[in-house]
């Protein structure tokens, strides 16, 4: 994030940097509650939240059980690409074969979910 690169030019402190990068992580959650409606920025924020714990683990995809217990596609799917339309997160699909065109190997249920800036996601998993 160009707002975490700038403080440490500025300051030369990398202890500054992890209170940047908060302030960017608390702006998504108040962007979420800012430009959907309640009830769908209750589950953006679940699914959102559930980043660092879904990369966690070895899932080979997305588990929508790890946001909520009995979470489905159907309950999480539109946070999902709210998420990603918002840049906020990069959903990268799983491909059977690597060959142009790369779509049509893509098996559209089988994805992960990855923070749009490793720098965040480090810091929203508490890793120094």
């Amino acid at each position: 994030m160009p707002a975490a690169i700038n403080e440490f030019i500025d300051t030369g402190k990398l202890i500054t940097v992890p209170d940047v990068q908060n302030q960017i992580l608390d702006n998504y959650l108040a962007d979420m509650s800012k430009y959907a409606i309640n009830t769908e920025s209750v589950k953006i924020r679940a699914c959102y939240q559930s980043i660092p714990a879904q990369l966690a683990k070895d899932n080979k995809k997305f588990q929508y059980k790890m946001v909520q217990k009995g979470g489905t596609a159907g309950i999480y799917g539109t946070s999902i690409e709210w998420l990603n339309f918002a840049g906020v997160v990069l959903k990268c699909q799983k491909t059977e074969h690597g060959m142009d065109p790369i779509s049509v190997y893509s098996d559209l249920s089988s994805f992960k979910l990855y923070m749009g800036d490793i720098g965040l996601l480090t810091a929203k998993s508490g890793i120094s």
